[in-house]
């Protein structure tokens, strides 16, 4: 079984809002669309779909039990971009575990933190 690629698609309630945020503040763009009930936007390699909730599946508000983690190769120049126009979770720093990262919420709420490896490769742990 071979696995080409994730993209996650989170739920938002303001599907304008949330295009906005990500084409202003992280430079994304959009490369698909359904309806306006949907749209993928992608920035160099990284890809997310953005949709309104599932009619299906009760939705009060948008809820994620963890976070969506960039990988980056300048995170300085992101974190300069970013660190004084959205709110940010933890500042930049270099972690214990060989990153130097920071996270922001996205317009939803999303967390989103964006890391470089700084000292080899983090994979060769597991």
């Amino acid at each position: 079984m071979e696995l080409t690629a994730i993209t996650p698609m989170i739920w938002v309630e303001n599907l304008e809002e949330s295009i906005a945020f990500y084409k202003d503040k992280l430079d994304f763009e959009v490369v698909g669309k359904s309806n306006k009930k949907w749209v993928q936007i992608q920035k160099d390699a990284v890809r997310l779909m953005l949709a309104l909730p599932n009619a299906k599946i009760t939705f009060d508000k948008p809820i994620f039990t963890g976070s969506i983690y960039i990988y980056a190769k300048d995170v300085d120049l992101i974190w300069e971009k970013l660190k004084n126009i959205t709110e940010v979770v933890y500042p930049l720093e270099e972690t214990e575990y060989g990153t130097r990262e920071f996270a922001i919420y996205d317009n939803s709420g999303y967390l989103l933190q964006f890391g470089t490896n700084i000292n080899g490769n983090i994979e060769e742990e597991y």
